[in-house]
């Protein structure tokens, strides 16, 4: 294992250790996407500040560590154990910073074009070559998982022109979304709805669905991946022809973000687009579109679709 993949183990260590610390002194739902969140959060601790170098620069290594490591590096059992918690703080750091971010911008006094800023460079990354792509042709967009700061959804109705509705289970995360969405002068094109996207039952009105990375990443130390009963459920709601779109890590990307392996079937046509890596590149999760298969390619009748953690 080249040096580049010893420090990832050690990294991996040292976050899933900083998890367990914080678990033990805080509440059980302290490490839970949004779950320390108050009508009027309180932000003023920002506990993921204490984690910040090491997931930037775990996050740039990953980019940098040659194939070689990869497998050595899931492989070890430090990394093999550490992972579940590595996940849970990840998304409780992501969550919390972006609200914490959402919360500071809008109270600023620059904040419409603060907000403009951001989603002019998120649009590079959120709406690169592979997504454009995949949401080609595309004017009802729903984004699953939007979070308080909904960049990809703005990016997408900015770059693509497209209506965009974000569908979002956090009550304060809704809040904050709204007013972002208002902030950015975008409320004819993009809304926010407070629902769990498995109990959306009118998909029909949208040709795509995209789903963030974030989107299911179990926050509660469960044994199974939410993500796939998200996407199974999905994909037997969706007309045939309506898109799925969703960010999937690949490669050493899985120490972040639990993997899933989607695989086509008779009835479900599935297209992964790996972005390349090199050193002027940061990670990118890879980009997953599915969708039903129309009748005339099939028999009709839906069928289950091949889903793996």
């Amino acid at each position: 294992m080249s040096t580049i993949g010893a420090r990832i183990v050690e990294l991996c260590g040292i976050l899933s250790d900083y998890a367990e610390r914080r678990g033990s002194q805080h509440d059980p739902q302290s490490l839970s996407p949004g779950g320390a969140v108050s009508t009027k959060p309180d932000r003023s601790t920002r506990w993921y500040c204490e984690v910040d170098d090491e997931f930037t620069e775990l996050q740039n290594l990953i980019g940098l560590a040659p194939r070689s490591d990869h497998k050595l590096v899931l492989s070890s059992p430090r990394v093999r154990s550490a992972l579940p918690a590595l996940h849970q703080l990840r998304a409780a750091y992501e969550y919390d910073k972006e609200l914490a971010e959402a919360v500071a911008i809008l109270d600023s006094e620059d904040s419409s074009s603060r907000i403009t800023r951001h989603v002019q460079q998120e649009s590079y990354w959120a709406v690169g070559s592979d997504l454009h792509r995949a949401l080609a042709g595309c004017r009802n967009i729903a984004v699953a998982g939007s979070g308080p700061m909904p960049l990809t959804a703005l990016a997408i109705a900015s770059v693509l022109g497209a209506r965009v509705t974000c569908i979002e289970r956090m009550d304060e995360a809704v809040r904050l979304a709204r007013q972002v969405i208002a902030c950015f002068g975008y409320a004819d094109r993009t809304e926010c709805v407070r629902a769990e996207i498995t109990d959306v039952q009118e998909l029909d009105a949208y040709d795509a669905v995209v789903g963030t990375v974030l989107l299911g990443v179990n926050s509660q130390g469960s044994t199974y991946n939410r993500k796939l009963v998200i996407v199974g459920g999905l994909l037997n709601r969706m007309r045939p022809g309506t898109r799925l779109v969703y960010r999937d890590p690949h490669g050493l990307g899985r120490l972040l973000y639990p993997q899933m392996n989607l695989s086509g079937s008779q009835h479900i046509n599935v297209l992964r687009l790996v972005p390349p890596m090199d050193q002027s590149r940061p990670y990118r999760s890879a980009i997953v579109i599915a969708r039903q298969k129309g009748h005339h390619e099939h028999d009709a009748g839906r069928s289950s679709v091949s889903l793996h953690p």
